[in-house]
């Protein structure tokens, strides 16, 4: 099961930052917010939250919140717009910016591997890399030095 727990950690005795811990999909990741109070609200006996913390606390939850949407969301199979966003579009647009010479030709496999289909983040997994180096070992002239960066 899925959850977003608002945490805070101590901040050598000045205070205390505040995170949130996503458990989702049998992963656990922390999500660090740069927000800082100076009580362990998630501890009960501290329930009164001081005024000059309550801005910080109240973004926290509302960020915590907004988590907690996205994790229920992509449990019920929505996809964030994120994944949806269109990865040859996002590879053209860090090559202009990157100008290394191995982008054109790493796109060029990838285009050609791919039927020039539309590919979104979101079908680009661990089974999908499988295959494509699998592609890039048989079809290509790459040598192995060239692949051991992928593997």
């Amino acid at each position: 099961m899925a959850s977003v727990t608002l945490r805070t950690k101590l901040i050598q005795k000045k205070g205390f930052s505040l995170f949130l811990d996503i458990y989702n999909e049998g992963q656990r990741y922390k999500e660090y917010l740069k927000l800082y109070v100076s009580k362990d609200y998630a501890k009960p006996e501290n329930k009164n939250i001081l005024k000059q913390d309550k801005d910080s606390w109240e973004l926290a939850k509302a960020i915590q919140a907004k988590r907690i949407i996205q994790v229920k969301e992509s449990a019920a199979g929505f996809i964030p717009k994120s994944n949806k966003q269109d990865f040859i579009a996002y590879y053209n647009k860090q090559a202009k910016i990157k100008e290394h010479f191995s982008y054109p030709h790493a796109l060029r496999h990838l285009l050609i591997f791919i039927k020039k289909e539309p590919l979104s983040f979101k079908q680009i997994d661990e089974s999908f890399l499988k295959h494509f180096i699998g592609y890039l070992k048989s079809e290509t002239d790459l040598s192995v030095t060239q692949l051991g960066c992928i593997y």
